[in-house]
């Protein structure tokens, strides 16, 4: 287990952390492009995030995604010290897309047990595309302030 402060655009910048599980205390804000690889596993506390405003790329597939849970999540990545094994909505939002200047894709992700999944603040004239992904027990997949707002090929799971 890796405790993650503000050390994910170091794995994430071409580093392989397939399989690898990161914990985010509180939040983290990155500038530069972050990449997620596939099977890895990033846990967030309480109100924690990833705000990102820099490029994005997505590594992970349906059958092997990117995860996005709680610290309390024990179904998948390690299990935090922390941990009380009882999951309930954490992150808010688990990824943010901050008022970024280029067209966004999400893809590959599963995001769990966040208050919302996804939060893109958005300049208006640009696309953002989340597809071939999965929100599981969340209690707001994908807000959107400023956007467009389209449905493509996004698999939603069932709220808890």
């Amino acid at each position: 287990m890796r405790l993650l402060q503000f050390r994910l655009p170091r794995l994430a910048t071409g580093r392989q952390c397939s399989g690898v599980s990161y914990y985010v205390s509180s939040s983290a804000s990155f500038s530069g492009t972050v990449t997620f690889q596939p099977n890895c596993v990033i846990k967030l506390a309480s109100n924690g995030y990833l705000l990102l405003y820099g490029p994005i790329v997505c590594n992970g597939t349906l059958a092997s995604p990117s995860i996005l849970t709680s610290k309390d999540d024990n179904l998948y990545g390690d299990t935090i010290l922390s941990s009380t094994g009882n999951p309930v909505y954490a992150a808010n939002p688990a990824m943010w897309i901050y008022y970024v200047s280029f067209s966004t894709t999400i893809q590959g992700v599963k995001i769990r047990w966040a208050t919302k999944a996804v939060r893109y603040d958005a300049n208006s004239f640009l696309s953002h595309t989340f597809r071939d992904s999965r929100i599981e027990r969340c209690d707001t997949g994908i807000y959107a302030n400023n956007c467009a707002e389209g449905k493509g090929r996004e698999r939603v799971g069932p709220k808890h």
